[in-house]
């Protein structure tokens, strides 16, 4: 697990598109993004005035599945939209991976100068290779996915996230 978290990490596009293609590898994802959580529920936490860390946790957790399988759902229509062959499964697998700079965010003073450009690189890698499309396409489905997710976040979460 932490050689596939650490492929994440530096991009590598070869393993985002083995990930792609393997179903074994679902529960592997979900954890980076239950990981990924509760990481930014600890980053959140230690913010003056902020909830408890196990309600933050759980609402982080909570509020990070959604995100990432509304991203998901989104990132494979708009991908599907512009010519991708990325199926549900293939593009939440890679998005899934794509939220490993998440686990970043419990290290002070970098979590939102440094891990959220970084989860938008490597999502954007992530739905290169799930969709096997050119490079601009991927960054417009990420944009779209991101926007919905956020969109849904605030809404749904907005009281704890930070927004």
């Amino acid at each position: 697990m932490l050689q596939n978290i650490f492929a994440a990490l530096s991009l590598n596009r070869d393993f985002f598109n083995s990930v792609e293609n393997d179903s074994r590898f679902n529960f592997n994802a979900a954890l980076v993004v239950l990981f990924g959580a509760i990481s930014w529920a600890i980053h959140g936490a230690l913010r003056p005035g902020n909830q408890e860390l196990i309600n933050a946790m759980w609402r982080s957790a909570l509020l990070s599945i959604s995100v990432w399988l509304v991203f998901s759902g989104v990132a494979m229509l708009v991908g599907r939209l512009l010519g991708g062959d990325g199926d549900f499964g293939q593009v939440s697998r890679a998005l899934g991976f794509a939220f490993a700079p998440m686990l970043l965010f419990f290290i002070p003073l970098i979590g939102n100068l440094i891990v959220w450009p970084y989860v938008l690189v490597t999502a954007a890698i992530a739905i290169d290779e799930a969709h096997d499309f050119t490079f601009p396409k991927a960054i417009v489905t990420t944009v779209a996915g991101v926007a919905a997710a956020l969109a849904g976040a605030y809404f749904f979460g907005g009281n704890f996230i930070g927004f």
